[in-house]
Order: C-alpha cells, then structure tokens, then sequence
C-alpha cells in the first residue's frame, strides 16, 4: 500500500490541472539505487491511464499507479509535499522499505575505496 497525503494529492492535482489532463494519474516508479544500502531510486510523471497489473493508490481525485516491479519495493511508503526553505518545495516519499535497507547511505570519495559504499556494499555509483 502507498498513502498519498492530502497536501500531495492537492499539489498532484494542481499540477495535472496546470498541464491540463486532470483524467490523468500519476506513474510511480521504483527501481534499486545503485548501491545496495541507499535504497529506492523514484520517478513520478503523468500517464492516462493505469495497466492491467498495476496497483492504483487514490486520494481525494489522484490516482497513482505502481506497476508490480515497483511495489515491493514502495509497499508501505508515503507520498507527501514539503516546503523547505534552503530545498524548496517538492514530493517527498518516506519508504520504510529504503530505511530497512540502510536508506540514505551513499557512496563517498573519503574514507572508502572506489567501488564500495560507505556501509561497506558494492556501489555502482
């Protein structure tokens, strides 16, 4: 499951309306990062309609869908919007799934040989 909350779904839907194709839904997609601990890598974008075997997540008029590749690896995650005064503003997505697996650990050019991450996995970064 993938909770969308109400701020996202309202930015969500104000984008679709800026583009005007409000009958759209959002694609999220999910792939591994390329170092085993620094979980997920997202893309969201507009798609008209969902697949066959795609999960569809709803919140107020938004509609996201989330193809069987990716849920595994969102499944429990949540979809927010956030203003950040040094960041700006954008969607943001806490996934215990990226936490479980070390979430946020990336590769470094100090203190690390070429080729691992800081948590001591393979990196392809």
């Amino acid at each position: 499951m993938v909770t969308i909350t109400t701020r996202a779904a309202e930015m969500m839907h104000a984008a679709l309306e800026q583009e005007n194709i409000t009958d759209h839904g959002l694609r999220l997609v999910a792939q591994k990062g390329g170092c085993g601990c620094s979980g997920p890598a997202y893309g969201l974008f507009p798609e008209a309609e969902h697949g066959p075997e795609d999960a569809v997540f709803t919140e107020g008029s938004v509609r996201v869908f989330v193809d069987p590749d990716s849920l595994p690896l969102v499944d429990g995650a949540t979809i927010d919007f956030v203003e950040h005064p040094d960041q700006g503003a954008g969607f943001t997505i806490q996934n215990p799934n990226a936490e479980a697996e070390g979430g946020g650990c990336g590769c470094s050019d100090e203190g690390s040989a070429e080729g691992q991450c800081e948590c001591g996995d393979e990196c392809n970064c």
